[in-house]
């Protein structure tokens, strides 16, 4: 697991990796036969002269998740840091779940892991709602859509 990053009094976690998915949007598995062969694919082979785009393994899906434009770190700085929550050393990890529209802005903010400060929680989702821009998610058409990307950011006092 990747570890968080410190920047101007805040931590960032990066994004989960997800898994290759196939045809039915399931984990994808190697199907391995007996003495660590992959098992014989029993499909038939067009006949004639083939292209890249011919090819029956090449993957016609365009879908992409929204990805963050720029450094997710720069996002949230120290000034950001509710002058509340710094007087009653208030600290936590947020997680949040970002809905991002078609154009790559935010639309939502939701907390889906609070950190047990409401301060902070709604200072994290105002500023990521306003500057958190991404590249917009991808249909399997390869047209924009809604995502939606997940993120745990921590509030952290500097130490003294």
């Amino acid at each position: 697991m990747d570890r968080p990053t410190t920047l101007f009094g805040s931590h960032v976690r990066k994004a989960k990796v997800m898994p290759a998915l196939d045809g039915r949007q399931m984990p994808a598995k190697l199907n391995i036969g007996r003495e660590g062969t992959a098992n014989q694919w029993s499909g038939s082979l067009p006949s004639g002269p083939r292209t890249i785009a011919d090819d029956p393994f090449a993957s016609k899906d365009r879908a992409r998740p929204a990805e963050p434009v720029g450094n997710p770190a720069m996002w949230v700085s120290a000034d950001d840091y509710p002058p509340a929550a710094i007087r009653g050393g208030e600290e936590g990890r947020v997680q949040v779940v970002l809905t991002v529209d078609r154009t790559g802005r935010v639309g939502g903010c939701d907390v889906k892991a609070p950190s047990g400060s409401a301060l902070l929680d709604q200072a994290m989702s105002s500023v990521l709602t306003r500057r958190a821009r991404f590249r917009p998610a991808l249909g399997d058409d390869g047209k924009p859509t809604e995502g939606r990307y997940e993120r745990t950011m921590i509030w952290a006092l500097p130490q003294s």
